[in-house]
């Protein structure tokens, strides 16, 4: 009797890890193709086809399993160990799992009525909801081409007041063959009185600006990026009456195609007086006296390394994003933070520099940089037969230039002025509530939150897996203001009030943890 009892316990809990393993759509494949695949992978969008459904992901299991496993997709050139960044899209080692076990049992479908719901792109590719405006360029078509082409679009905004951008988001119609996009304000007419100068769409160059003295660089788009997003507090200012002044780079390639640009943006929803003013500057740059050890020239069958650095800096500064750039022979990117006393901070390494994926990077909390300190740049250029991404066979001498068989070095940053405490304003709460590279809803509690907006109080509903329970409040620069711990709770469902008479109108995030789980969800408090 006694071995009956421990087979059908062993065949019990064999049948448990069974289940266990047993993964399909519904309740965990979808949610890790949703949060970091169809951003990309949607109908308009730059992947060769979409991964907005069951069935699509069925079309391509075997090639999503192979490069997932080979860690090519999701596209994530960073490497996570030397600093996590802003929204990792990269996959956890049980998210692997959980595609292997579903593709290899046949990807099954599971309970449709558990399945998330697919994200939504409006204009047939937009991230944003409710943009403040959208900025129309005009079509143009790529004529005569040797191998890139520079263009510059200008628009009136039309703004009569200062705006702070909170979001922007670039929609190329074409995104295959543009290599990558500059927005710039202007705010005299110079832009304007050069565009008009000629006769057809847009006006020639302006790869690196200067068409005008007025011009302020602010955001930019490369293959692969997403809808920019800053805190709620902060905005890159455009002056009122300023123009808008677009610079597209067609790729090689693209002569006899079109492309018309969409830029959308939203506005910060707070008054002028509690918005922190961001600004964009390139700080790392191929040439003196940024470049310490150049010129950027690198021979046929030779591998080089070069370094850049900034001056020191006079005043203290926050950092929120930076975008390193170079182009085909490039393999490698660093750039690091080096205060005073000799201390480095680690900003980001790229040891698999892809040329098609050069997106801009925000940071999971805003970096301190300190009075006297500098940052430092470091790329590595393979300009041999070795490197599968060399566009000359046998390898030429390359040089620094603007077009795609140059090459650059270049690293722009988003910046605004420090405030104390800046170092502790959390961007990506999601990392800091849950594990790097899973998606939050993977260990999301069940939490509501009513009413919200709330007024002195608000309540909540939860399940609570542990005995305990710690709440917070975060304001909109990630800063707390209000937390509580409770112990010897009880197990299961569990509701509370939470007073915040003492809070002030506006945006706030509240956070739950019990045990291994947590949440994250907006509360907006409204009097």
């Amino acid at each position: 009797m006694k071995k009956i009892s421990i087979l059908l316990f062993f065949l019990s809990m064999l049948s448990l890890r069974l289940f266990a393993q047993s993964a399909d759509w519904s309740t965990s494949v979808a949610t890790i193709i949703y949060n970091n695949c169809s951003v990309c992978h949607h109908t308009g969008a730059i992947a060769p086809f979409p991964l907005m459904s069951y069935q699509d992901a069925v079309d391509w299991s075997f090639s999503i399993q192979t490069d997932v496993n080979i860690r090519k997709m999701p596209p994530w050139p960073p490497d996570p160990n030397y600093n996590h960044l802003y929204h990792e899209r990269v996959l956890s080692d049980d998210e692997i799992a959980s595609i292997n076990d579903w593709v290899d049992n046949g990807s099954p479908l599971g309970d449709t009525t558990l399945a998330p719901d697919p994200p939504v792109f409006t204009d047939g590719n937009s991230e944003m909801v409710n943009a403040s405006d959208t900025l129309q360029f005009a079509g143009f078509e790529v004529i005569e081409q040797e191998v890139d082409v520079y263009r510059t679009f200008v628009i009136h905004s039309g703004w009569t007041t200062t705006k702070y951008i909170n979001q922007i988001e670039f929609l190329p119609s074409n995104p295959a063959i543009v290599h990558h996009v500059f927005i710039y304000w202007d705010s005299s007419n110079i832009s304007f009185e050069t565009d008009s100068l000629y006769p057809e769409v847009g006006f020639p160059g302006g790869g690196q600006g200067g068409f005008s003295p007025y011009t302020v660089y602010f955001a930019g788009w490369t293959p692969g990026s997403t809808m920019l997003t800053l805190p709620a507090n902060m905005g890159f200012q455009v002056a009122p009456g300023s123009d808008f002044a677009l610079t597209v780079h067609y790729a090689p390639g693209s002569a006899g195609l079109t492309d018309s640009m969409m830029v959308k943006v939203k506005f910060c929803d707070l008054p002028d007086s509690l918005v922190r003013p961001v600004y964009a500057e390139r700080w790392l740059f191929w040439h003196p006296p940024s470049l310490i050890d150049g010129p950027l020239t690198i021979p046929a069958n030779e591998v080089k390394t070069f370094h850049e650095k900034t001056d020191s800096f006079i005043t203290d500064l926050s950092i929120v994003q930076l975008q390193p750039h170079s182009h085909l022979i490039c393999t490698s990117w660093k750039v690091f933070l080096v205060n005073a006393p000799g201390d480095t901070t680690n900003l980001i390494s790229i040891p698999k520099w892809d040329f098609n994926w050069q997106m801009g990077y925000l940071f999971t909390k805003l970096i301190k940089v300190p009075v006297n300190s500098q940052i430092w740049g470091e790329a590595t250029f393979d300009n041999t037969t070795n490197n599968p991404d060399n566009p000359s066979n046998p390898p030429e001498l390359v040089t620094a230039g603007e077009t795609t068989f140059d090459e650059m070095m270049a690293c722009r940053f988003s910046y605004l002025d420090y405030l104390p405490g800046d170092e502790n304003i959390i961007l990506d709460s999601s990392y800091y509530g849950f594990p790097t590279g899973i998606p939050a809803s993977y260990y999301d509690l069940p939490l509501q939150l009513f009413p919200n907006p709330a007024n002195d109080q608000f309540g909540i509903i939860t399940n609570l897996p542990e005995h305990q329970l710690n709440w917070t409040i975060l304001d909109v620069r990630g800063v707390t203001v209000k937390s509580n711990r409770l112990d010897n709770v009880r197990k299961g469902a569990f509701t509370a009030q939470i007073n915040v008479s003492d809070l002030s109108t506006g945006l706030y995030f509240f956070t739950i943890q019990s045990g291994s789980q947590q949440a994250v969800r907006k509360i907006t408090i409204a009097r």
